[in-house]
């Protein structure tokens, strides 16, 4: 059935029983791509373009929306004539954050600065591709196009603006805030412990719930995560048990990395969790009738609890520093939370 609604190739798009409206509107926005590009002769031959089509549905199955990607066949490209390197570096932001234990030590750090190669990053050979099927410019057909930039696909609308300007706003006004990470003795142990949480059903298209977390390395927050869940769940106490699951699988993640970086052992992670049923259904195997229904890869924590990988502890709803993670809130307990996870304002030091 989706094969049937995802064309592959212009011809079929134009085939479907829309007529292939949602396709053209695609292709043309698409066409962006070609702004700053160079229409030239070459005497070698260009590498060629294919159009990737997909359609996404709601729960219901309905047809939301049609995607159509231009890409490039980089299976054609040789090395020494397209392109130089394959190597593209990337970093995750917890692995940014762990150099806590560096300030907080008075140890140096080294850092190489890397560019975002996929979407910001300009093309420095020279890449030639032909041009798109179904603009193909008559009288031109002769012609390649130069790439500036590599490809990728952008349609912001008014919502996206919208969502844009009010995080600008945010931004704006807490320009001084930061984190800070005070020097401790370079003797003492690293302890790690984090917060996990998760709202009902939150998200009013789709029903699905939000899951947050925060890990703290002694005192200093060092890795936070906000991520709406893959499936609706059906209770409090699932959706809890799906957020308790993906932050035990990233605190493990992050003892071994710190154990890879200082070289000291470290403790099991502590996970506060504030739903008592979602943590007697991490240590209680037999708690069957309200658990048979939940996707298995989730049991992990499960598996965590005995073999006391991670401790988990119940904490208050108040304490609970992740809400501020899962949900819109009020000014005062977001200004509370806000504050005790860390956040304080950092004072501007100005060379004269």
């Amino acid at each position: 059935m989706a094969g049937a609604e995802e064309p592959c190739s212009p011809e079929e798009a134009r085939r479907t029983r829309v007529g292939g409206a949602p396709w053209r509107r695609r292709w043309h926005r698409s066409r962006r791509t070609r702004r700053g590009s160079l229409w030239i002769h070459i005497g070698r031959k260009p590498i060629g373009l294919k159009w990737v089509y997909k359609v996404k549905k709601n729960e219901r199955g309905d047809v939301v929306k049609h995607k159509a990607r231009l890409v490039a066949k980089g299976f054609v490209r040789r090395e020494g004539i397209d392109f130089e390197e394959v190597f593209a570096p990337v970093a995750r932001m917890d692995s940014v954050s762990l150099l806590a234990p560096a300030t907080t030590r008075d140890r140096s750090v080294h850092h190489p600065d890397v560019k975002s190669a996929f979407l910001n990053g300009e093309l420095t050979e020279v890449v030639h591709v032909r041009q798109p099927h179904g603009f193909i410019v008559a009288g031109e057909e002769g012609k390649v196009l130069r790439l500036g930039k590599a490809l990728f696909m952008e349609d912001p609308r008014k919502d996206h603006m919208a969502a844009v300007k009010h995080l600008l706003r945010y931004i704006a006004g807490t320009c001084a805030l930061g984190l800070a990470y005070p020097r401790r003795k370079k003797t003492s142990d690293l302890h790690l412990f984090g917060f996990s949480d998760s709202d009902m059903g939150g998200d009013i298209d789709g029903r699905k719930s939000t899951s947050g977390m925060v890990f703290f390395l002694e005192t200093c927050p060092i890795s936070w995560q906000s991520q709406k869940q893959k499936i609706v769940a059906l209770s409090t106490c699932e959706a809890e048990y799906i957020s308790g699951a993906a932050a035990a699988c990233h605190g493990i993640w992050l003892r071994r990395l710190l154990e890879d970086i200082t070289g000291q052992a470290v403790a099991a992670p502590i996970l506060r969790i504030d739903n008592k049923s979602a943590i007697e259904l991490a240590k209680n195997p037999v708690f069957h009738s309200r658990s048979k229904h939940i996707d298995i890869k989730f049991h992990f924590i499960r598996d965590c609890v005995e073999r006391k990988q991670v401790v988990l502890e119940q904490v208050g709803t108040e304490q609970q520093l992740a809400d501020v993670f899962t949900k819109p809130l009020g000014k005062n307990n977001f200004e509370k939370l806000k504050s005790q996870v860390g956040m304080v304002e950092i004072k501007q030091e100005h060379s004269h």
